[in-house]
């Protein structure tokens, strides 16, 4: 079998590196190759943009639940609020009604000790007595 020699023109050109001559395979084979690791970065750029979403996905669903955690929390606080209010409520208003009379009491209590000095003046333990109770302490 006898060896057919290859020419330009039959279609087939083989030559070194950046060959601008039409139907070079190099040419072709170069730009094949350069597409192919233009396809390699993209899928590793791909793949970096994933891992990047996954982490902001995963620091979402994380802000998500630290959201949620705080309405819960706030929630609770606003229902104390509201409960030391209504405490408060059924407390200040009863206390303000018993230092009102408790007011009105010692001025009765001085008014009668003005009445005890006057009509009897030997009886001065009823001062005491008196002031005592007024200081909270007991007489003796």
């Amino acid at each position: 079998m006898t060896k057919r020699k290859l020419t330009p023109y039959d279609g087939i050109h083989t030559c070194s590196k950046g060959c601008s001559k039409p139907g070079c395979t190099r040419t072709l084979r170069d730009t094949i190759e350069e597409q192919n690791k233009q396809i390699e970065a993209l899928k590793r750029d791909v793949l970096e943009q994933a891992a990047e979403i996954r982490q902001l996905r995963f620091k979402r669903v994380h802000d998500i639940h630290h959201i949620r955690e705080q309405c819960e929390e706030i929630a609770r606080l606003k229902a104390d609020v509201e409960r030391l209010r209504a405490f408060a409520t059924r407390t200040i208003i009863p206390n303000e009604k018993l230092q009102k009379q408790v007011e009105r009491l010692t001025k009765a209590g001085d008014a009668m000790l003005q009445a005890i000095k006057v009509s009897d003046p030997i009886l001065d333990w009823k001062i005491e007595l008196w002031n005592a109770a007024k200081d909270g302490k007991d007489a003796q």
